[in-house]
């Protein structure tokens, strides 16, 4: 299995890491709500899905989590600190070779805007040696307001996000 690591870029209209999935009638966050995420043990987190509402300036987000291959085990797993500010661009990887397997947000109804922390674990007991390698960014994945549905490729990781806010665009 190809053990690549993907870092997601996210425009966000006023919030951080954005991603929805077309036509879903059910998210598990809620608009202007606190959420903390975590994949099941052994998990890291497989796709985003976002939606934005005009009206509530916020978005609501639907996760998905994949196994780890057989053969690695997830371990030594910390939250990161706040990746942001208010009004503020995002960009975090985790550290080491750990993938994302968790995420919490804030949001403030004045700044109408997202703070995001990231649960990152690393692999073990692969093959000696085993690494991350042929990393990426993505291209944007969304416009400001936009719906958007992102999932991981098939044998990558998600190591890392990235997300501008744009005041005027609130």
């Amino acid at each position: 299995m190809d053990n690549t690591i993907i870092i997601v870029v996210v425009v966000l209209t006023l919030t951080t890491l954005a991603c929805p999935s077309t036509g879903a009638d059910t998210w598990m966050t809620d608009y202007d709500q606190h959420f903390t995420f975590q994949c099941d043990e052994n998990q890291h987190l497989k796709s985003i899905d976002s939606a934005h509402d005009n009206a509530k300036e916020d978005r609501v987000f639907n996760f998905t989590c994949e196994d780890a291959p057989a053969w690695t085990l997830l371990g030594g797993c910390e939250w990161s600190g706040f990746a942001n500010d208010y009004d503020g661009f995002l960009e975090y990887q985790c550290p080491k070779e750990s993938v994302i397997t968790g995420i919490e947000s804030i949001h403030s109804n004045p700044k109408e805007d997202r703070i995001f922390k990231f649960k990152c674990c690393e692999p073990f007991g692969g093959p000696p040696g085993m690494f991350t390698h042929g990393c990426l960014y993505t291209d944007f994945v969304n416009d400001y307001d936009e719906t958007f549905s992102f999932a991981v490729p098939d044998g990558m990781v998600l190591r890392g996000v990235s997300s501008i806010h744009d005041n005027s665009k609130e």
